[in-house]
């Protein structure tokens, strides 16, 4: 029989030592302070404060800071930061659904867009609850020049196969 709490504090270390001096908004974790379900961590933030957050608002986005600026909203499924993640995991992971339909074909992401700072500030922010990430030419990367904000409709007829039907179509004339 497994030793339940012995097994979640080898756990709790694998896990602390994976987390140390990872940084997540102007926060960087110092050390575990309370394990198991919902473990505290101290953080430093940029200003210089020491405090005591929950992992799990760390890693949601909930705190971002000490307190000395206001933390950002919780991430929603498609909110910016969603769209940023989707985006890599698609170009990227081999393991997500969508990956032979973008990073199986060679879409990739530019370089610059590597980092979220740089894709909120080259796409701006979402204008609208029904918008997502659109790429103009559906062979291209994702890059400034080539996404913009979309709604589901703009979206349906820039379709890989819409675009095939009307090259076929106008070679046809």
């Amino acid at each position: 029989m497994i030793d339940t709490f012995r097994w979640l504090k080898e756990a709790d270390a694998r896990h602390e030592q994976a987390m140390v001096s990872r940084k997540f908004g102007k926060l960087t974790l110092l050390a575990m302070t309370r394990g198991g379900i919902s473990p505290l961590w101290l953080a430093r933030c940029d200003c210089g404060q020491v405090r005591e957050v929950s992992i799990q608002r760390v890693i949601v986005g909930t705190a971002t800071s000490c307190g000395c600026t206001p933390d950002f909203m919780p991430p929603q499924p498609q909110s910016e930061w969603g769209t940023w993640r989707a985006m890599l995991d698609r170009c990227y992971q081999p393991s997500n659904p969508s990956y032979p339909h973008y990073g199986g074909r060679g879409i990739k992401i530019c370089e610059r867009w590597q980092t979220f700072d740089n894709f909120l500030a080259d796409m701006g922010v979402r204008p609208g609850p029904k918008m997502s990430i659109d790429r103009i030419d559906v062979d291209g990367d994702y890059e400034p020049g080539n996404c913009r904000w979309a709604t589901a409709t703009i979206q349906a007829n820039n379709q890989q196969r819409h675009k095939r039907r009307r090259m076929a179509r106008a070679k046809a004339i």
